[in-house]
């Protein structure tokens, strides 16, 4: 199995900037920006700020509701010692939101969830991606599949070795040697 790419996360951005220009670029202004932006949920108790974020792991979702148990068993412990959160960006018509809700509670990291409507999911997979690194708050970008085709423990190996190093980008892949 390939292992997704961690990029350093440089911008600063307002968490509610998720799918429209900056405030001051919109005619509008930030009320509307915000008004046209799926909500962002925190799914558990855990907490962490921009200040002590150093890693963000981004997972775009597409009724994985099968897959969120393991997902977050394996993941959350993965991650833990690395200052990190989980952003899920869930463009599921089935229950995978509810499933989410009901395994992140015990998470030792913070879990939110950025749910998008049918209307929200132009772009797909990569417009995915792209909402949940705008609401980052680590200073990485983890992005990695739900299906679990990406193993949660050598991401988190992959991970590591980002925030040892001063790189911008590192990418793991299962075709080296």
């Amino acid at each position: 199995d390939s292992t997704a790419p961690a990029q350093r996360h440089r911008s600063t951005r307002a968490a509610t900037n998720c799918c429209a220009p900056p405030a001051a670029d919109h005619p509008e202004g930030q009320s509307a920006t915000r008004d046209r932006c799926p909500a962002l949920a925190s799914l558990n108790e855990a907490a962490i700020s921009e200040s002590t974020a150093r890693l963000t792991v981004v997972v775009p979702l597409r009724n994985e509701e099968g897959n969120v148990e393991l997902l977050l068993d394996r993941l959350a412990p993965a991650v833990a010692p690395l200052q990190a959160e989980i952003i899920f960006v869930d463009d599921s018509d089935d229950h995978t939101p509810d499933a989410l809700a009901v395994h992140a509670r015990r998470c030792t990291v913070p879990v939110r969830l950025l749910h998008r409507d049918p209307d929200s999911r132009k772009g797909g997979l990569s417009s995915a991606v792209i909402a949940g690194a705008r609401h980052a708050l680590g200073e990485w970008v983890l992005v990695m599949d739900g299906d679990l085709h990406h193993p949660p423990e050598t991401a988190a190996i992959l991970a590591s070795t980002a925030l040892r190093h001063d790189s911008d980008i590192v990418v793991g892949t299962r075709y080296s040697g």
